[in-house]
């Protein structure tokens, strides 16, 4: 019976060593919202609601997205300055194409 017991333990054991640790489990890109645009030049500085409170930091890449969440053509950028609560980045599209896709996919690079 303790034999049982050992190998019930063992495989229980086993199977809990096999799971990802929390910090090695694949976090999904955050998604944000543009909540600000402003014209500098021929770009657009956009700025997102989700900062270093969010785990977000200077240097993540992101892209534009539609309401399907496909990729908005030409809308990649890399955050530039992040505070705690917001980010920012410029992206080389018009002031009414952001506009017309607010949304965003950010990751770190």
């Amino acid at each position: 019976m303790r034999w049982l017991l050992a190998i019930a333990i063992a495989s229980v054991v086993g199977v809990i060593a096999l799971a990802p640790a929390p910090a090695q489990a694949k976090r999904l890109a955050p998604t944000a919202k543009v909540i600000k645009l402003e014209v500098q030049g021929s770009d657009v500085v956009i700025t997102l609601d989700r900062g270093s409170d969010q785990g977000v930091t200077a240097g993540w890449r992101g892209h534009l997205v539609n309401g399907r969440g496909i990729m908005v053509q030409g809308s990649a950028f890399t955050i530039l300055r992040v505070t705690k609560r917001t980010s920012v980045a410029k992206v080389k599209l018009t002031f009414d194409q952001v506009k017309a896709f607010p949304r965003a996919i950010i990751e770190p690079p």
